[in-house]
């Protein structure tokens, strides 16, 4: 996938983008071709053969059937683009003159529009950037076939002086193209990889939803206007001549002939821009069909089959469509409307279909009812009507319209007749063959093709996108999967979205006490004279972004710059990341509080921390006497087995050093613990000792409502609101703001408590990385390789260890454009500074630089770079000058939506700010703005690689290497180039996104390791896990916070092993981060539940009876599928679907077991549109005990839950979801079997295959070709498994993109 740019048919919108939303780029028409003999060809004079661009759209009639599109030949030898029956349906490009033979990775199996271009570039020096295939806007990846890549300025047959044909292989005169094509385009002697040309010459983008946009056609007139600038043999076809379909319309007039006899039937209004229905492809029937024309006209053989049309019918549509009945006489032609999920392999007559046959005979559910419709015979037109939202068909001939008999009219809701209740709010239209020995033919007449017949009625529309209703809410605004490597300590999972600054803060203090030596080094000390105003209430605020996760003094207090005592009040992190608590007194442990979970452990992230403390007499609770706010949220508090007390005394003075007189104050450090490894190592910020007051954190920060973060108040405000209250900051009160770097211990408190510094303080120490400023950074913890390389200043200089790395894991690069520098003070041959897939950043074995197919390294000492354009393996030297030295200073701009890295030196030796970029061969000029073509983009052309999400490190093979990495742009020599940002937080995609409610994560890598269940309601470290029975853990390092469109993780061994990845699937609502309200409509058995405004999901919390009754479950329509589990005790959960046999039966979600039944699960009765109902048993009503309800409801574009039946073929069964999926779960009723999970992120293109089951704590496994994603469902592509011959399988579907109506339709994938 190429992010940001047209991207895998989805990408996220940015904040200053533009995106195009005018329907002026229609496409007006397409031409398909026949599959057996039409094709169109040209003899054109020799232009360039080693530079060229092919782009087309096209849209496949058949799949998995060896199909040309473009080809030329010498006799012998040839040239064609084709799509391969051998790779399974992948697009090919083959030529014998320049040694090529290269398909794409993934398949193209929809019958969607599709885009593809093709551009080659035999000049180039990099055999692996010679050929571009572009599908959909999406560079693709390559497989090489005998050929392999192309040879150096090697010849293609194509663009030669010998026959240029469309649409069949010249040489072998066969495998004739059987698709439709629309703006074909070619550029003589201009490609995407010299920057002649861009994939956005060829495409622009449209928003849906909040956050997505998909690709659309470009103007035809823009495209004219580019094949007639680049002039030669250049042209562009639109197909707008029916009398002379290869007319050229640019300036060169390259006409093609028309061969095989294509003419003006040929020519087609359905394009890319207006999608119109045809019958579908993808569908088997028990009995073998023949489409042709564009497959809008299909041969049914005998024995009762029947075939669909692509598009499906919903919410409150009311379509209308025409049929030519052709071999009807023998009475078995019929039409008709089917539920999605019937038999595909079965007969016409069956439940779920109502039919009507040629010979007046209609069926529902496969029972005849009386004959009340005229028969028809050959050669008449028959017209359907079909109103989803009053559930009425009619149907009529040239006589007029029928329906329940007699003459009835569609614009009359109380006429024609009632769809049965086995086809559910979602249909299908069909043509079949109820019976007999008879081949019949069906005509699809639609406004693309020919005149419709009769008038459409009044309400009534096309059954195309054009007229398609959009939704009013897109999928990709409620679910989201993100893939993430575990870090074991905590980290943020998501999207990164930029805070919403309340306060902003510009200085820190970098406490960097690992590295240097002395008792108080880099430490700032104050001796408290004055008398405190209450030594017992007091209050402790600060912000802290750890270095490392190792146990470090934060502040102590003692009554001796010595303390040989060892008597001390003190605030310390621990080395597994809780904040502690603790006073001792002559040498021996009083108190010991620590806080639940871990907190302050992700290295790339701000904390808050509050302490506030009232042990003075009178307040006898413990828990009032000290209180650990973390991010605001108040922490449970622990004695980590130390047996001593979890808050200071009643009344207690001993210890009481923090703000008591006579005491000296230490931040960074603690004198009875002076080794560095008990040093702070951390970035401080925000220090604020309150005298006098046990304050809230509401005091120091606030929820950012927009993201659901904890930010910092402004400074002034928090000092205004300390100094209102009581007696202010108190006498021993002060606030450090870092802000002057010579006097980082001022106290801007007003009461001139300053702080002296430590000797080895300096400028050096105050940062601009901050809590409202958050810059990147090496992680302190996770590293690469085998080794452990040495971090100091800030995680911001790298020093080298043999086999060692490290990344910046707190910023993935999935999108943007991003700058930054490294100063170089010591570098050698083994310096390798690069790119890392997650699985790069995994790798934990030696020679990291090397070994690593995750990684894409420069070696600027060196001259050459390591992991060649996808391979990730390969060691390709002298490739360019080695231009590094120690003291120089060099840069990098990686353009993530494009996936390109330029490199080069800033200024000369360290200073200046001059770029000179490197490449193929020694310096290059290029521009880091050239987008897709990649110009000067050397050495790393990265989009050849499937991964989308990149990580910046080092790796080291020796000791000689110290880096000092530049992230803060007041300190760059260079000007980023026009685009592209410094790699800060507030600098990330700042889309307007909803808040997650529902998080499900897994380790993909290791067997045993349970899924894990979080949800707003039930609230954060509640986890229950969906395959065991276990009752919910509480108070767990799970999710510790809900964020806008992601969530904050603690080190939990199952949702953050480290250097395992990981998948968090999530389902958002809302946009404040609600824990639910009283349901309303209630049922008998009250409830509380938080409710997706698309009205699809909802979670709901109730406490069971153990008697029969009803429970409110917020949504607008009944509940298709909701699964229930007992909190408190060990139960399965129980799973209702409107696809098991009935109400009274149940199926378990942690069990692989086929549906049951049990009458006392749902009481036998199906969900309302305002509760759903319970019986008496456990696992959804246990008297007593909490539940938790998570329900579902199928809405266009966002939703649908239903069934389908398996076929136990690699031609599986279609499922029509009306929208592209982005997850799917499916599983079994009739036998044992798993519940399957597949989602795109996985698996971003064709064929999905990785496997993860809901009911099994495996790890993720590979079976073959599981299923198909495609633009509006998705089809089973393999036998067996979720596959098995006439079972019965339950779904429930995520969408990824829903039609958007009038303009565009959803493109293939």
């Amino acid at each position: 996938m190429i992010p940001g740019t047209l991207g895998h048919a989805t990408i996220r919108k940015t904040r200053g983008l533009h995106w195009h939303n005018s329907h002026s780029n229609n496409i007006e028409e397409s031409m398909w071709f026949d599959g057996s003999s039409q094709y169109l060809t040209r003899t054109p004079s020799a232009g360039n053969r080693t530079r060229w661009t092919l782009a087309w759209w096209f849209k496949l009639n058949a799949v998995s059937t060896d199909m040309t599109f473009f080809s030329a030949n010498s006799g012998s030898n040839d040239f064609f683009i084709r799509m391969d029956a051998n790779s399974s349906s992948s697009m090919t490009v083959v030529d014998d003159n320049a040694s090529m033979n290269l398909n794409t990775t993934a398949v193209q199996r929809d019958v969607g529009w599709y885009h593809c271009i093709v551009s080659f570039d035999s000049n180039n020096a990099s055999p692996y950037e010679r050929l571009h295939i572009y599908i959909n806007g999406e560079r693709q990846v390559l497989t090489e076939g005998s050929a392999g890549t192309p040879s150096s300025a090697g010849e293609t047959f194509w663009n030669n002086a010998q026959a240029n044909e469309i649409g069949r292989r010249s040489r072998t005169t066969s495998s004739y193209l059987n698709a439709y094509m629309a703006q074909v385009v070619f550029l003589n002697a201009d490609s995407i990889q010299n920057g002649d040309c861009a994939v956005s010459d060829f495409l622009d983008t449209w928003a849906f939803g909040n956050n997505g946009t998909q690709f659309v056609p470009k103007k035809t007139s823009d495209l004219t206007t580019l094949a007639s600038n680049a002039g030669g043999n250049s042209f562009c076809l639109d197909f707008a001549d029916s009398s002379a379909l290869g007319n050229d319309v640019s300036s060169n007039n390259n006409d093609f002939s028309d061969a095989g006899s294509p003419g003006a039937a040929n020519q087609t209004s359905n394009t890319p821009s207006r999608e119109y229905a045809t019958f579908n492809a993808l569908v088997k029937s028990q009995n073998s069909y023949t489409l042709t024309n564009g497959n809008t006209k299909a041969n049914l053989a005998s024995g009762g089959g029947f075939i669909p049309l692509t598009q499906l019918v919903q919410g409150n549509e009311k379509v209308y469509v025409e049929f030519v009945a052709d071999d009807a006489n023998n009475g078995n032609w019929s039409i008709g409307v089917a539920d999605p999920s019937v038999d595909q392999d079965a007969a016409v007559r069956q439940t779920g279909i109502i039919a009507w046959e040629s010979d007046g005979d209609k069926y529902v559910d496969a029972s005849q009812t009386a004959t009340d419709v005229r028969a028809w015979t050959d050669g008449a037109v028959m017209a359907l009507a079909l109103d989803m939202g009053n559930r009425k068909l009619w149907i009529r001939d040239s006589s007029g319209w029928q329906g329940s008999g007699g003459s009835d009219d569609p614009t009359n809701s109380s006429t024609g007749v009632a769809l049965p209740s086995s086809i559910g709010n979602e249909a299908v239209i069909i043509f079949g063959n109820s019976a007999g020995s008879f081949d019949q033919d069906c005509e699809l007449k639609t406004e693309a093709n020919s005149a419709l017949t009769y008038a459409i009625p009044s309400g009534f529309k096309t059954l195309s996108s054009k007229d398609g209703t959009e939704p009013s809410y897109q999928g990709i605004d409620y679910f989201d999967s993100t893939l993430y490597e575990g870090n074991g300590s905590g980290q943020r999972v998501g999207d990164f979205v930029p805070f919403t600054d309340v306060g902003t803060i510009t200085k820190s203090f970098l406490a960097d006490g690992r590295t240097n030596s002395g008792t108080t080094d880099l430490t700032i000390a104050h001796t408290v004279t004055t008398s405190p105003t209450n030594v017992q209430v007091k209050t402790l605020s600060f912000w802290i972004k750890p270095v490392d996760v190792d146990q470090q003094y934060l502040i102590s207090g003692s009554p001796t710059a010595t303390d040989s005592t060892d008597s001390s009040e003190r605030v310390f992190g621990t080395s597994t990341g809780q904040i502690v608590y603790a006073t001792r007194n002559s040498g021996s442990g009083v108190v010991y509080a620590v806080t639940d979970g871990n907190v302050i452990n992700d290295t790339s992230q701000w904390t808050n921390v509050v302490v506030a403390l009232n042990y003075a007499s009178g307040v006898s609770s413990a828990s009032d006497r000290l209180k650990i706010y973390i991010n605001g949220v108040l922490q449970g508090l622990n004695d980590d087995s130390t047996g001593l007390a979890t808050a200071p005394a009643e009344n207690m003075t001993g210890q009481a050093y923090l703000n008591a007189a006579s005491t000296r104050q230490l931040i960074g450090t603690h004198p009875g613990f002076t080794s560095a490894a008990n040093r702070a190592n951390a970035y401080l910020a925000e220090w604020y000792m309150v005298d006098g007051q046990a304050l809230a954190p509401s005091v120091f920060g606030v929820t950012d409502t927009s993201t659901n973060r904890w930010v910092p108040r402004a400074p002034a405000t928090i000092k205004s609101t300390i100094n209102g209250v009581g007696s202010g900051f108190g006498n021993c009160g002060y606030y450090l703001d870092f802000l002057d770097a010579s006097d980082l211990g001022d106290d801007d408190s007003g009461n001139n408590r300053d702080f002296t510094e430590s000797a080895t303080i300096g400028t050096a120490n105050q940062s601009n990385d901050t809590p409202s400023n958050n810059l990147a950074v090496l992680d302190g913890k996770d590293t690469i390789g085998s080794a452990t390389p040495s971090l100091s200043k800030g995680n911001l200089t790298y020093t080298g260890v043999d086999n060692a790395g490290a990344y910046v894991s707190g910023f993935p690069l999935t999108s943007g454009k991003w700058y930054w520098e490294i100063d170089v003070a010591t570098t050698s041959s083994a310096f390798y500074p690069g790119f890392f897939t997650p699985a790069g950043v995994a790798f934990a074995s030696t020679t990291p630089w090397n070994n690593n197919s995750g990684s894409f390294l420069i070696a600027p000492g060196a001259g050459h770079w390591l992991g060649h354009d996808g391979d990730g393996t390969a060691n390709l030297t002298s490739n360019f000058s080695a231009f590094l030295s120690s003291g120089d200073r060099m840069f990098f701009a990686y353009d993530a939506d494009n996936k390109y890295a330029y490199v080069g030196e800033v200024g000369s030796g360290g200073s200046g700010s001059t770029f000179t970029y490197y490449g193929r061969g020694g310096t290059v000029s290029g521009d880091p703005t050239s987008g897709e073509a990649g110009t000067g983009a050397a050495p790393f052309g990265l989009p050849l690689i499937a991964e989308d999400t990149f990580y910046f490190g080092i790796v080291s093979g020796g000791t000689t290497v110290v880096a000092n990495l530049i992230f803060d742009p007041t300190k760059f020599n260079g000007t980023p180039p026009t685009g592209y940002k410094a790699l800060t937080q507030d600098n990330k995609d700042g889309a307007d996104d909803k808040i997650t409610a529902w998080s499900w994560t897994k380790n993909r890598d290791d067997a045993s390791t349970s899924h894990v269940v979080v949800d707003r309601v039930r609230g954060v470290t509640n986890v229950i896990h969906t395959d065991v029975a276990d009752q919910e853990v509480v108070g767990g390092n799970s999710v510790q916070r809900f964020l806008q469109r992601g969530v904050q993780i603690g080190n939990g061994s199952l949702e953050n092993a480290v250097n395992k990845s990981h998948v968090l699937w999530q389902w958002l609502i809302g946009t404040s981060a609600s824990t639910g309200s009283t349901t309303s409509p209630a049922g008998t058995i009250a409830s509380t539940s938080i409710v997706a405004d698309a009205d699809h999901f909802s979670i709901v919390s109730y406490t069971g009876t153990g008697s029969n009754g009803t429970v409110g479950h917020g949504l607008g329509g009944a509940p298709e599928m909701f699964m229930c589990k007992q909190r408190n005790a060990s139960r399965s959960w129980n799973v209702y679907h409107t696809g098991l046999t009935s109400a009274a039966n149940v199926i378990y979600l942690d069990q692989t077991v086929d549906q049951a039944t049990d009458a006392t699960s749902f009481n036998s009765t199906d969900p309302t549109s305002s509760v759903f109902s319970v019986g008496s048993a456990n696992g959804t009503n246990s008297s007593g005990n909490g539940m938790i309800a998570y329900c579902f409801r199928s809405v266009p574009g966002v939703c649908s839950v239903g069934s389908y039946e398996g076929n136990n073929n690699a031609d599986g069964t279609y499922v029509n979801l009306g929208f592209k999926p982005a997850w799917v779960m499916t599983k079994t009723i009739d036998a044992s079997g798993a519940w399957g999970i597949y989602d795109s992120k996985r698996d971003p293109d064709n064929p999905v295959q990785q496997r993860l089951f809901a009911d099994a704590d495996s790890a993720e496994d590979t079976d073959g070709e599981q299923m198909d994603f495609l633009s509006n469902g998705f089809k089973l592509r393999k036998t067996g498994g979720h596959n098995n011959n006439n079972e019965t399988y339950i779904y429930l579907a995520m969408a990824e993109l829903g039609p958007n109506g009038a303009y565009p339709p959803i493109y293939g994938r």
